[in-house]
């Protein structure tokens, strides 16, 4: 890796007292860096830079002032390049929030973790004042009490430190811990119809940092759309959203709703935008997508959105059916039609009249079944096993299958007027694989329905970053529902603990995750590269004094220097 064999070099360098190559060694890791968006790391570089370009006499300044121009030229495009982009990361999901009207309490993790990464905060939290307490609607990476003890040491101290009292512009601060804090008023107005310093978003980063105007601009504007986003939240319930919402079921709408569906993905909210105007129609309607990426909860809010949605709505699984019973199952039969039939039974179709018939695994349904259902489609009637008397559906039917088809079609095993009888609307549901970025937001959801099902909803269960990485990189071949199960299982297990850690997961996700490192080593590479840059950066910053270098990252001197030896770091 170039920063690896970069610090080696100015390693090198520094013993020699070669300011000019650790100069130009400190310019490549700016470039180095840049592209990666480690801007923090790449401005430290350039401050050094910097001070070794005062030192330099004659023809050797006059190239690095160049190249150090250079640089930090292109090191200030990248910025507010990613700078704009991480805004408009933000922008994009308190739009989806608005428009699509998604319960804010499911959002809350995925709004908190985009706004830390776009700062690179360790951890985030929005805080209030209630009464003589105070109020966390929104957290990432940080316990709700950990975050009240922080402003309450602060309020504690010195005026000038008093957190809830910050108003107008940022102000960074230091925690007891030694850690840096940058506290930002969510309102900036002193005629707002709230106390301007009523909430206040504050990221703690790992260490005493500089912090950047860039950092300070998008905490700024994160700020004031958290706020409006929790503000419009509180009038919508009537209540102040707090951390002790994270134990409330949310109760599903009977009928189904498409604030039951959960995502932040640009191609799922597309689906479901088609779906909520295909609602309002009388075509029939085939959802596509595999196994367990929630073709019924579709289904269900299609029919919540309808003008049928106070009828019934009646789920079949098509491929179930046995062909000797789908007339009786279906369509109903009379007293006397066959062998055992005791008195009339109404079938499922007069059981949806005026409601949805929702017909799952279509593409699995018999050929006697598929011209059954073309007569229904094609004019509404059907008749009741034993009875002469025809009958007139009245129905709105929704497909949905697993398979394609169209190839079923081709293969001549799917009947082709039917096909077009029940597609007239077609909507393909993405696979969880392709839409990694609802998993996180989905697990949080999760954790609070299986922690309620499991008589616990007065406690919130977190998840480590190993684990919601192990989560994020399976491939999930059982999509939501697979999903789910694991969550399931993981807190149905997890006892009187509040965090799921990795070694909780199922057997097959962490043998999947092991096959994939084992195939090209890339994990372990990265692990190594990324602890070889630690171990590297702490000795520089120690002077190369391996006790204190020890110290400083926590580990026995005797563990850095087996370290060292295996990641074959020279410190003499």
């Amino acid at each position: 890796m170039a920063e690896l064999a970069l610090l080696e070099a100015r390693q090198l360098a520094k013993r020699l007292e070669l300011d000019y190559y650790q100069a130009l060694i400190a310019i490549a890791l700016i470039d180095t860096l840049g592209p990666q968006e480690r801007f923090d790391e790449a401005n430290t570089w350039l401050v050094e830079a910097t001070a070794l370009r005062d030192n330099l006499e004659g023809i050797d300044r006059d190239r690095v002032e160049a190249e150090l121009k250079r640089a930090a030229g292109e090191l200030q495009v990248a910025m507010t390049r990613a700078s704009v982009r991480s805004a408009e990361v933000l922008k994009t999901i308190c739009r989806v929030y608005e428009d699509a009207r998604f319960p804010f309490e499911d959002l809350k993790p995925d709004l908190a973790y985009q706004v830390a990464q776009s700062v690179g905060a360790e951890s985030l939290f929005v805080i209030g004042r209630c009464g003589g307490g105070y109020r966390v609607p929104l957290t990432y990476n940080i316990a709700a009490n950990e975050a009240k003890e922080i402003v309450r040491q602060m309020d504690r101290g010195p005026r000038k430190n008093t957190l809830l009292g910050v108003t107008g512009e940022p102000k960074v601060l230091q925690t007891p811990k030694g850690k840096t804090l940058v506290a930002v008023p969510c309102r900036h107005e002193e005629t707002d119809r709230r106390d301007p310093t009523s909430y206040i978003l504050c990221t703690r980063f790992e260490e005493l940092v500089t912090v950047t105007p860039r950092q300070l601009e998008l905490l700024g504007a994160s700020a004031e759309a958290l706020a409006r986003l929790i503000e419009d939240e509180e009038e919508r319930s009537g209540k102040p959203v707090g951390e002790n919402d994270e134990a409330t079921i949310r109760v599903r709408h009977p009928r189904g709703s498409f604030k039951d569906i959960q995502t932040i993905d640009p191609d799922m909210i597309k689906v479901i935008r088609m779906a909520e105007r295909a609602a309002t129609s009388v075509a029939p309607i085939l959802l596509e997508g595999e196994t367990g990426v929630g073709k019924e909860l579709f289904a269900r809010a299609i029919h919540g959105a309808s003008h049928r949605k106070d009828g019934a709505f009646v789920a079949v699984n098509a491929g179930g059916l046995s062909v000797h019973l789908v007339e009786s199952e279906l369509f109903g039969h009379v007293k006397g039609s066959f062998t055992g039939a005791n008195g009339d039974r109404v079938g499922l179709i007069e059981t949806a009249r005026g409601g949805t018939l929702f017909l799952d695994e279509i593409g699995e349904m018999s050929e006697e079944l598929q011209v059954k259902l073309l007569r229904l489609l094609e004019n509404g009637e059907f008749r009741r096993l034993g009875e002469s008397a025809v009958r007139q559906a009245d129905v709105r039917v929704i497909s949905a299958t697993n398979r394609d088809l169209k190839k079923e079609v081709e293969r001549g095993t799917f009947r082709r007027d039917l096909f077009y009888r029940v597609s007239p609307i077609r909507l393909t549901i993405p696979p969880l694989r392709l839409r990694t970025r609802d998993i996180q937001l989905l697990v949080r959801h999760f954790l609070r329905d299986c922690a309620a099902l499991n008589g616990i909803a007065d406690r919130y269960i977190e998840i480590d970053v190993k684990a919601m990485e192990g989560l994020e990189l399976y491939d999930w071949p059982g999509n939501v529902r697979e999903l789910y199960n694991e969550i399931l299982r993981v807190v149905s297990l997890i006892g009187r603990g509040d965090l799921v850690k990795f070694a909780m997961l199922s057997d097959n996700i962490k043998e999947y995750l092991k096959s994939k490192n084992r195939g090209d080593g890339l994990l372990d590479r990265s692990v190594e590269q990324y602890e070889r840059r630690l171990i590297l950066n702490a000795l520089d910053k120690n002077d190369w004094n391996r006790m204190r270098t020890a110290d400083s990252v926590g580990v026995p001197r005797t563990t850095l220097l087996a370290k060292l030896k295996r990641l074959n770091v020279a410190t003499k």
